[in-house]
């Protein structure tokens, strides 16, 4: 397993419908198979929303390089901020979300934030 920058015809492939206009990915592939997507969104109000979807196995140490990777690139280029939703249903999702320096927002904790 390998863990790349993702285009839009991976995109297509993993989610069925085309990317959205802006966006950042990285695709978890297996041979040619993608397992997982890690995306980099941008809402309406222009804040940066983050997302990881699975659909096989993707190494956990993979995944957090993969992280740091994306975390640090979109520091470089001034973005102020990250905000994801806590899966409660993944196991230690709230402990990895915490070494990648996400905390709960105060006024709505489902929603962690990292500060770059």
């Amino acid at each position: 397993m390998i863990i790349v920058p993702a285009s839009d015809a991976d995109f297509l492939a993993y989610y069925g419908k085309p990317p959205p206009e802006i966006w950042l990915g990285m695709a978890a592939k297996d041979g040619e198979r993608i397992v997982g997507m890690g995306l980099i969104v941008w809402n309406e109000n222009g804040c940066a929303m983050g997302f990881i979807s699975r659909k096989g196995p993707v190494s956990p140490f993979a995944l957090h390089r993969a992280a740091k990777y994306v975390l640090g690139v979109l520091k470089g280029v001034g973005e102020p901020a990250v905000y994801v939703t806590c899966d409660h249903e993944i196991a230690k999702a709230d402990y990895w979300l915490k070494r990648l320096g996400f905390k709960p927002m105060d006024e709505t904790p489902e929603v962690w934030q990292v500060t770059l």
